[in-house]
C-alpha cells in the first residue's frame, strides 16, 4: 500500500513543486519589469509644464481639461523587440503607462493652472482702479 502511494504521490509532488517554481518566476519577472519600468518612467520625466502653460493660457478653462486628457508618452519601442517574457512586458507596459500619465498630467495641470492664474493677475491689474 505503500508502494503504491509513493509511486502516484512521487510524481505529483515534482509536478507541484514545477508548478510553483514556475509562479515564482513569473512573479519576479514581474517585479523586475515594475522596478524598471518606474525608473524608465522617472528618466523620461513626461509631461509639458510650458504646454499645460500655453493651454492654460491661450484656453483658460478648457486647457486647464486638455492638459489633463492628453495621453502620456508612448511605451518605448525596445521593448517590443526585446527577449524578456511576456509577462514581464505586461508588468513593465503598465506601470509605465501608469508612472508616465501620472507625471505628465500633474506637469501640464499646474502649467496651466499657472497659465490660467496669470490670466486672472493681468486681467486684475488691466482693470485694477485708480
Amino acid at each position: 500500500m505503500l508502494l503504491a502511494f509513493t509511486l502516484v504521490a512521487g510524481p505529483m509532488a515534482s509536478t507541484l513543486a514545477a508548478a510553483e517554481a514556475a509562479k515564482t518566476t513569473a512573479k519576479d519577472e514581474c517585479q523586475k519589469g515594475m522596478q524598471e519600468a518606474q525608473i524608465d518612467a522617472e528618466s523620461v520625466g513626461g509631461g509639458n509644464f510650458w504646454g499645460g502653460f500655453a493651454l492654460g493660457f491661450c484656453l483658460p478653462l478648457v486647457g486647464n481639461v486638455l492638459a489633463y486628457v492628453i495621453p502620456g508618452p508612448a511605451v518605448p519601442k525596445y521593448l517590443a523587440a526585446s527577449d524578456e517574457s511576456d509577462k514581464y512586458k505586461n508588468c513593465y507596459t503598465q506601470v509605465y503607462l501608469t508612472e508616465t500619465k501620472s507625471r505628465k498630467r500633474n506637469k501640464s495641470f499646474i502649467g496651466s493652472l499657472v497659465g490660467l492664474g496669470s490670466i486672472c493677475v493681468l486681467y486684475g491689474v488691466a482693470h485694477k482702479k485708480k
